[in-house]
């Protein structure tokens, strides 16, 4: 009988400490250089593209936080490990699943590294653009900006390409965010 009324109360104990809303967690930051990639767009903003076929494409930036993950010690561990994510909607190209740009940056769990996940429609990266060595930062020059700039170029050979396989390539600048896109057809957006 004893044993009755202590399951119980085993369970709901269990079930008041894994829900630790306090702030206890030990917070794992970002690198400064990976949270300044979360400052390059503002949520509401909209990036204009032009190709070289005249058309006119635009990104809304419909998300752009920084958060950390939830803090429960029992089931997740002790750590929170913060993320920046951003999320970039185009208006003109819609071909069903793959429709936006999308930089998501998070601390490994048990590493000091960060994961930067960096998807431009169909074609997604998936690495670490420090340590990476099919990733450089390269000089090029922007025809949308009219100067020449540092940018990392994703390709098919240094990021898998998903169905329906849409894009060729993008550039992405740390101070710009996404400055060019190319599509399998060969037009160019920048």
């Amino acid at each position: 009988m004893f044993f009755k009324f202590l399951l119980p109360i085993v369970v709901i104990s269990l079930l008041f400490v894994s829900c630790d809303f306090s702030d206890t967690c030990n917070r794992i930051d970002l690198s400064d250089d990976d949270l300044s990639w979360s400052k390059i767009y503002n949520e509401g903003d909209k990036v204009i593209f032009k190709s070289n076929l005249n058309r006119i494409d635009s990104m809304k930036v419909v998300e752009n936080l920084v958060t950390y993950t939830v803090c429960n010690k029992v089931s997740v561990g002790p750590n929170q490990y913060q993320r920046s994510y951003t999320y970039l909607k185009s208006k003109l190209i819609d071909n069903g699943t793959y429709s936006d740009f999308i930089m998501l940056f998070s601390m490994n769990m048990g590493s000091d590294t960060s994961r930067k996940a960096i998807s431009c429609f169909d074609l997604d990266y998936q690495g670490n653009l420090e340590y990476d060595n099919s990733l450089k930062l390269e000089k090029y020059y922007s025809e949308g900006l009219n100067d020449w700039i540092e940018v990392y170029s994703f390709t098919t050979k240094n990021s898998k390409s998903l169905y329906p396989n849409l894009i060729k390539s993008f550039r992405l600048s740390p101070e710009y965010g996404l400055i060019e896109f190319t599509l399998n057809s060969n037009e160019v957006f920048f």
